[in-house]
């Protein structure tokens, strides 16, 4: 759509652009590096973190409605109930688009389940 856009209206139709809750979109995803020399080499100041190997997770929320999808845009709602719960619980933003890692923990000792 927003290739589209650009290609019929240009710059002034890419300007009205803006996210829809509800309607899933593709996110921006890291690019591999041939090895870790060369993605340090990349940054002047990189930052590293611990990467947990998890599921990539849109959440859309608006008021009390709320929908998960995967980054190929698959409409996983129904899958995660739990997850929909902390979404109520936790996020007090009215509408919100919140992307990352989605991981399960085990309730007896904190670790991060295989």
């Amino acid at each position: 759509e927003v290739a589209k856009l650009a290609k019929e209206g240009g710059l002034k139709a890419l300007k009205k652009v803006g996210i829809e809750i509800g309607k899933p979109y593709h996110v921006l995803l890291a690019e591999k590096s041939p090895s870790l020399e060369d993605a340090l080499e990349a940054f002047e100041k990189p930052a590293l973190e611990y990467k947990y190997d998890g599921a990539r997770i849109i959440i859309h929320k608006k008021r009390d409605d709320i929908w998960l999808y995967t980054r190929r845009l698959e409409n996983v709602t129904k899958q995660f109930p739990e997850l929909i719960g902390y979404v109520k619980e936790c996020v007090k933003a009215k509408s919100c688009v919140i992307e990352g890692e989605m991981l399960g923990f085990d309730s007896k000792t904190g670790k991060p389940m295989p």
